[in-house]
């Protein structure tokens, strides 16, 4: 299953298996289960980076991350993740 949406600054898709993000870096990146439980994750690249570990859908645990490394990559051994990536960096940003 292949699903996105693609607008300037804004990326939303489905993740069944991986999904790598390419310079990418500051972009913010949220993962949502679309199952109950969605097992098996691993994320590298990110700040909060994470080992075959499990999201449920009523945890905010994949929400606000943030891409780090030129390469971020996301692995689902079980279930489906939905993801939202801002690469709009200048809206993260504060002003003085």
């Amino acid at each position: 299953m292949t699903a996105f949406i693609k607008e300037p600054g804004l990326e939303m898709g489905i993740i069944e298996r991986e999904k790598i993000f390419f310079r990418k870096i500051g972009a913010g990146l949220s993962l949502i289960p679309l199952d109950e439980k969605v097992s098996g994750v691993t994320i590298t690249g990110c700040k909060y980076s994470l080992e075959a570990g499990s999201l449920l859908r009523y945890k905010t645990r994949g929400i606000s991350n943030i891409i780090e490394q030129e390469k971020a990559v996301i692995t689902v051994e079980n279930g489906l993740l939905s993801y939202v990536l801002n690469n709009d960096i200048s809206s993260s940003t504060i002003p003085d």
